[in-house]
């Protein structure tokens, strides 16, 4: 019997591996050099789970001694306090230089942190799932913040994201429903994919004039979001930018953006105007789909192209009178059951493509130029 229980009992030790040199003061570490890294007590590798050993305040040192010497402590591993609910709070020193991914993953405990000057990347999952989240400060010498470190964070209710960052990896914010307003600053480059999807009480919107790169549905199903700024310098809109965000009913594009993604607005029911600077080249499939209440639209000679029913089903109650300009490329039905009341083909268009104002029942007048043959 006892041979048994021996057995049984050393079958599940591979389920738990340790990843540990000591543990001081209910804290983990490991040890290189001089140096001491914070790291997890366990790895259930059946759950898939990390078990820190830490509960409630966590004081993390600055210094610890260890067989007769003082080490420094300099970084956070990943998965350092990962799945730990019972922390409430953690005090990160200003020696630490490094956090790891998923360090505090699903922390769901968690209220608030300081991240220490001098870290200077927020890796991916570092704050994933912590939902009790309320702020978090981030410092100037952060320069990325990567892909989910704060997703489903829904506690918390501002973010100040620095100068110094300039790329935002994608769900790096998604489902963030505490949010109420956001700035983006003119150093960011670049957002990531669904990087502020569903963050459904985001009212208000100012993205930085440095964005360069928009990923897929960076800002989509943001219920509630009614005013979007873009500031100059701007290049793009993503695909899927805004997509489905039924309350937005200000934008403001800077005439240096030159694109507009594919779906960049579709469904963006509670949109009534929109200018179109002129310096956008090109209009994606889908941008403005299900557009209802889109009354005034400005398209300007700069656009070359526009995608296949780009404009489907737009305006509301009014009309819009439609200018064309010189576009040198129309897609497959690009106003497809809009209601507009008047149409100019520009200067410079040869060609109206195929289904182009497929069911505009409401047209009364069509001015063509001599350049369409």
């Amino acid at each position: 019997m006892k041979k048994l229980s021996f057995l049984f009992l050393l079958a599940l030790l591979p389920l738990m591996a340790s990843a540990y040199d000591a543990q001081i003061d209910g804290i983990c570490y490991n040890f290189s050099g001089m140096e001491a890294t914070v790291t997890y007590k366990s790895y259930n590798t059946s759950t898939y789970t990390y078990t820190s050993g830490c509960y409630g305040s966590v004081n993390i040192p600055t210094t610890v001694y260890y067989r007769g010497m003082y080490y420094s402590v300099t970084s956070i591993g990943n998965h350092a306090f990962s799945d730990s609910p019972g922390i409430t709070e953690v005090f990160i020193p200003s020696s630490v230089r490094a956090i790891g991914e998923g360090a505090f993953h699903r922390c769901s405990g968690l209220t608030s942190v300081t991240i220490p000057y001098g870290v200077t990347s927020i890796n991916d999952f570092t704050f994933y799932e912590c939902t009790s989240l309320t702020s978090v400060f981030i410092p100037e010498s952060i320069t990325e913040i990567n892909d989910y470190a704060f997703q489903n964070c829904s506690g918390l209710t501002s973010v100040t994201i620095p100068n110094s960052v300039v790329t935002i990896g994608k769900r790096a914010f998604a489902e963030c429903s505490g949010l109420t307003s956001l700035s983006i600053p003119n150093n960011v480059k670049s957002i990531g994919e669904q990087a502020f999807c569903d963050c459904s009480g985001l009212v208000t919107l100012e993205i930085g004039g440095g964005i360069i790169n928009m990923g897929d549905m960076a800002f989509a199903i943001c219920e509630k979001l009614s005013q979007v700024d873009i500031l100059s310098g701007a290049t793009c809109i993503g695909n899927r930018a805004f997509d489905g965000c039924p309350n937005l009913k200000i934008i403001t594009i800077p005439s240096t953006v030159i694109s507009i993604g594919s779906n960049a607005f579709r469904g963006c029911t509670g949109l009534t105007s929109v200018t179109i600077p002129n310096g956008v080249t090109s209009i994606g499939y889908y941008a403005f789909y299900n557009c209802t209440s889109l009354t005034s639209v400005t398209i300007p000679n700069s656009v070359t192209s526009i995608g296949e029913q780009a404009f489907y089903s737009c305006g509301g109650d009014l009309t819009i009178n439609c200018d064309i300009p010189s576009v040198s490329s129309y897609s497959y039905s690009p106003f497809y059951n809009s209601k507009f009341s008047s149409v100019r083909i520009g200067d410079g268009v040869s060609s109206i493509g195929d289904y182009a104002f497929y069911g505009c029942s409401e047209i009364s007048s069509i001015s063509l130029s001599n350049s369409v043959t």
